[in-house]
């Protein structure tokens, strides 16, 4: 048993390292070390980026940065309407793959314990995030948004018209991984990765 333990933990320290690859990887997809800056809100508070990190998550900004738009050729990407916290969360996410990361409100996932009180997973930082994304047409980072709120939903205590309400929501939600793409990969992957750490926790006891 301990070795099968080990050997997660082995399997933890590739997906890691094999993380830092892909990301090594995109750098040199780009053929050059060009940055972007965006700025955000009316303020237009400063945040770069390496372009290839945002061409690669996000088709919106793909258009913006690769395309013939003044942008393109200025370096910058003027995001007027959004929030200066959440444009700097998706750069975070980018660059590092860790939604729990990427937030100052959602915090570290083994901090907070997803407990249910806590002002991480109840706060509607999590539900602009999701929105985000939309906009961006960024579908991993909408998909681990959705991870993170399936998950705060699951930590609720529910009256019962709340629970029928809910056991809809599940169905619907099991309909709609039964048809497979992205969103039933990723999950299938966060709930390997879970059942990793769990283990890896069990093990230091």
């Amino acid at each position: 048993m301990s070795a099968h333990r080990r050997g997660s933990k082995a399997v933890g320290k590739d997906s890691s390292h094999l993380s830092s690859q892909i990301t090594t990887s995109l750098l040199r997809i780009s053929g050059s070390s060009t940055f972007v800056t965006l700025l955000v809100g009316p303020e237009e508070r400063q945040i770069t980026c390496h372009k290839a990190l945002l061409g690669y998550y996000s088709e919106y900004l793909n258009g913006m940065p690769y395309g013939n738009c003044i942008e393109a050729h200025q370096g910058e990407i003027k995001l007027p309407e959004d929030n200066n916290e959440d444009i700097s969360a998706f750069v975070k996410w980018a660059t590092t793959g860790n939604i729990y990361a990427c937030h100052q409100t959602i915090g570290d996932p083994y901090l907070v314990k997803y407990d249910i009180k806590s002002p991480a997973l109840n706060s509607p930082d999590i539900q602009r995030l999701w929105v985000l994304g939309n906009k961006f047409i960024a579908s991993k980072f909408t998909n681990d948004v959705m991870r993170l709120l399936m998950k705060k939903d699951s930590k609720h205590y529910l009256s019962p018209p709340a629970a029928d309400s809910k056991l809809f929501n599940r169905e619907e939600w099991l309909d709609l991984l039964e048809r497979g793409g992205s969103l039933s990969r990723e999950c299938a992957a966060t709930g390997f990765n879970n059942r990793l750490s769990q283990e890896e926790d069990g093990d230091d006891d």
